[in-house]
């Protein structure tokens, strides 16, 4: 995506441009829009598959949760600030998780980063640490995903 953007911004510097690990055919709608998807999985899969059963477990007990209107209880685990109060603040809540790990997989270097927010060194691992070390799921869930949007560097 960064050849693509380069090839927008500077249209009079750079005739043509490759992107190697972008996700272009699904863009495009010619791939399977759920490989990127598959592959952020596999990414915290190869850290350890105990941390994806963990992420699995608070998804489901955010969904059981909103089934039974405990949207207090969500809100509170997941430290929101404003509470949860629809079934689209829980799509979004969704959305927001699933941001955050697409973003926490595609910069998973091996050093600090912050050209797309501050992220430590491997933030897979960092995350999935997290996330097993807590044993209440959604407390654990929401320390994994700040790890992107509460990073300070």
């Amino acid at each position: 995506m960064l050849s693509a953007y380069m090839r927008m911004k500077y249209p009079h510097v750079v005739a043509g441009a490759l992107a190697a690990s972008a996700p272009v055919l699904s863009v495009a709608g010619l791939g399977d829009s759920n490989q990127f998807f598959r592959d952020v999985t596999a990414d915290f899969q190869n850290y350890s598959p105990y941390c994806v059963k963990a992420v699995q477990e608070a998804f489901w007990q955010i969904k059981d949760s909103y089934l039974a209107g405990a949207y207090d209880r969500i809100s509170s685990k997941m430290s929101i600030c404003e509470k949860l109060s629809s079934k689209e603040d829980v799509y979004q809540l969704f959305e927001f998780a699933r941001n955050a790990f697409t973003m926490i997989a595609m910069m998973d270097y091996p050093y600090k980063t912050d050209f797309m927010g501050h992220l430590p060194a491997n933030p897979v691992k960092v995350g999935c640490e997290l996330i097993l070390a807590n044993q209440d799921r959604l407390r654990g869930l929401a320390a994994l995903i700040g790890v992107f949007y509460n990073s300070t560097g």
